[in-house]
């Protein structure tokens, strides 16, 4: 079967389904981090990586309602979901690792396999850094 380019239609609920998904997973990243609190006292920086994955979910509404019908809009969240999930990682432990998961899932809704692979590749290389510092 050949490679499809999405329509703006289905860009458009695309977008909005992963945008509502990733709200839900960057929620989640904040309950990770207030897991913490379990460990101790809770430290500036915890506070800080929590307001960026707030700032995130605000951000991808903002963006993705702009751009709702463009490839762009895609990207945007990939990226945002990347670095945010890296943030996750190297600050937690090894448990905070398995978050990768629902990330892939929902980007499985745009079939684009290029960022699948993009994404399964980089979240692979974030995983050994956090196991060869453990």
């Amino acid at each position: 079967m050949k490679k499809q380019k999405l329509t703006p239609q289905q860009y458009k609920r695309a977008n909005k389904v992963l945008m509502t998904a990733l709200t839900a997973v960057f929620i989640i990243f904040v309950l990770v981090e207030l897991n913490g609190v379990q460990k101790g006292a809770l430290e500036m920086t915890d506070y800080v990586r929590m307001g960026i994955y707030l700032f995130s979910v605000v951000i991808t509404q903002i963006f993705v309602r702009i751009n709702v019908e463009k490839k762009l809009a895609m990207l945007f969240m990939a990226i945002l979901a990347l670095a945010n999930y890296t943030m996750l990682v190297l600050a937690n432990g090894p448990g905070a690792m398995a978050m990768v998961f629902p990330i892939i899932l929902v980007f499985m809704i745009y079939l684009n396999a290029p960022l699948i692979v993009i994404g399964t590749g980089a979240s692979f290389v974030i995983c050994v850094i956090k196991a060869a510092m453990l």
